[in-house]
């Protein structure tokens, strides 16, 4: 990390004069860029796919929906044990689900989700690791009532908190599973995170 903010603030400060100082300047230069790209060239960013329900149980209806999810998250290494991992997920469903609210069948699907999260990471042994992740969430439901060919859509951001644990099949494979709960709808995840 020292070496990025090196590189940062020559870059903010870098003129063509700084090359005119001769082969040590130059070489000060060379060392911080190569540096800086060596550490890029290792940067630990995961990226992965998993399945997700979503289920909410209000007013005697029980609603039970399925998307696929994408993520993205970089991993900043705090001890040899504990990693801090900012993350983006973004998703659409897959299955829908039907209800009857005063004789009519409303048919409800999942149309987006997306999540910023902040993932604590601690490792229990080489392979096995849990964590929690504080997250804010936008979830966009849409509802078709289709004996009169109407439908709508509503969306949500929400705060939510977290965990899970998760599986090192191979050096840059996991296996994990998370359960989030967003006031009062619970999210279950099963997924693979690949590192690279």
């Amino acid at each position: 990390m020292r070496l990025v903010t090196c590189t940062q603030q020559m870059a903010c400060s870098f003129n063509y004069s700084l090359l005119e100082k001769g082969p040590q300047m130059r070489k000060t230069l060379l060392a911080c860029l190569l540096a800086t790209a060596s550490a890029s060239a290792n940067a630990d960013w995961n990226a992965g796919l998993s399945y997700l329900n979503l289920s909410d149980s209000e007013e005697g209806l029980d609603i039970s929906l399925g998307g696929i999810v994408g993520h993205v998250s970089y991993d900043y290494v705090v001890s040899d044990q504990l990693t801090i991992m900012p993350e983006l997920r973004l998703g659409v469903g897959i299955t829908d689900d039907t209800v009857r609210v005063f004789y009519t069948d409303v048919k409800i699907d999942l149309d987006m989700f997306t999540a910023l999260s902040v993932r604590a990471q601690y490792e229990l042994t080489d392979q096995f690791y849990v964590f929690a992740n504080p997250s804010y969430a936008y979830a966009k439901i849409g509802y078709t009532i289709e004996e009169y060919s109407e439908s709508d859509s509503d969306g949500d951001w929400e705060f939510g908190i977290g965990g899970g644990m998760g599986y090192q099949v191979s050096e840059s494979t996991s296996l994990e599973l998370r359960y989030e709960s967003y006031s009062g709808t619970d999210v279950l995840s099963l997924g693979v995170s690949v590192g690279f």
